[in-house]
């Protein structure tokens, strides 16, 4: 069982609202597919039995802690050993509960039974740890939802979507950005993205992606521009693109309100961490993000900026031909996997 259950998160966020610095704390952001693309192991598991060690020392923050040693039983594996029957999590307890801007560490009970989803890396002992570090680990570690199954927008035979992108500095209200991007999707792993503006010297950048390897291409004032090739995990082909796994939707967001968008009743939600600078709202019937709104920034190099996405038009399980999907014989492709870009 989670030390701090998602309830308890949730009123630690409201208590983020009074001005004191007892429960400021910044919690480093892992989307979805940084964590399985870092992880070594990506399994559904169960606890079976956890004991405390003799392990004593200081996360970077310099939180005392004590170690723990959980074994869990696999259930599936996703991504990893295919054979792994049982592996053992190395994670930290704190030694001194309530703590100013203490982590929200893991605590399991065995007797529940209870499923997990867990991002893992492998380390030089055997045992496993969270890919994102000590200090957040319910960020990569967090129940298997047992809720219905929720609508999911990869389930769609075929897709066609447009979506009108705006930047807007959080200061000034001013539009940096904006773009109108249309998509095409069709099963299994056809995808394409044209996203029209007039950013950068190039007016159109094209996105095809064939099975697990994704091309993208900018062409403008200064011509054909390869920029990647980049390979994504097949699981991760149809979350960003379309929507939000149940496991990551019921871990990071909570819903908000419905509102409708496009025509269509959404579900708005929040993220449980930083609800201001992160909402999404997922259609209701299947799933598809229909808008979103996240705040990034500052940085050394750019104020802070509203992006917001919008969709305006959106087709479902409509005639799609391969053809569509096809890459223009203008288009000479590179194998740029290795290489470092310029983003």
């Amino acid at each position: 069982m989670l030390q701090s259950s998602r309830n308890s998160i949730a009123v630690c966020l409201l208590l983020l609202a009074v001005p004191s610095v007892w429960f400021a704390r910044a919690v480093a952001e892992w989307s979805e597919y940084k964590l399985f693309d870092k992880a070594d192991l990506v399994v559904i598991a169960v606890p079976i039995t956890t004991k405390n060690t003799e392990e004593r020392c200081k996360l970077p923050e310099g939180f005392a802690v004590a170690g723990v040693e959980t074994e869990f039983e696999v259930v599936s594996v996703t991504k990893g050993d295919k054979t792994l029957k049982k592996f053992v999590l190395h994670h930290y307890r704190l030694v001194t509960e309530g703590v100013p801007r203490s982590p929200f560490l893991l605590s399991f009970d065995p007797q529940q039974r209870q499923e997990y989803v867990l991002h893992l890396r492998k380390e030089p002992d055997g045992r496993y740890a969270p890919v994102n570090g000590q200090t957040d680990p319910w960020l990569a570690i967090y129940k298997k939802s047992a809720n219905k199954p929720k609508p999911r927008a990869g389930d769609f035979k075929s897709l066609h979507w447009v979506l009108e992108i705006t930047h807007q500095d959080v200061e000034t209200k001013k539009i940096t950005y904006r773009a109108t991007q249309e998509r095409w999707y069709k099963k299994p792993d056809l995808f394409l993205s044209i996203n029209k503006s007039n950013h950068r010297g190039f007016e159109t950048e094209y996105r095809y992606r064939r099975k697990e390897t994704s091309y993208s291409f900018y062409e403008g004032r200064g011509g054909i521009n390869i920029f990647t090739r980049n390979r994504y995990p097949a699981e991760d082909f149809t979350r960003g693109d379309f929507g939000l796994n149940d496991a990551y939707r019921d871990s990071r967001y909570k819903k908000v309100g419905t509102e409708t968008v496009c025509g269509h009743l959404c579900d708005k939600c929040a993220n449980i961490i930083s609800p201001e600078k992160d909402k999404v709202w997922l259609w209701r019937e299947n799933g598809l993000i229909m808008r979103r709104e996240s705040v990034y920034g500052p940085t050394k190099y750019d104020r802070a900026t509203l992006m917001i996405s919008t969709v305006t038009k959106v087709e479902v399980d409509i005639p799609l031909e391969d053809s569509l999907f096809e890459l223009p014989a203008r288009f000479k492709t590179k194998d740029t996997t290795n290489e470092p870009t310029n983003r």
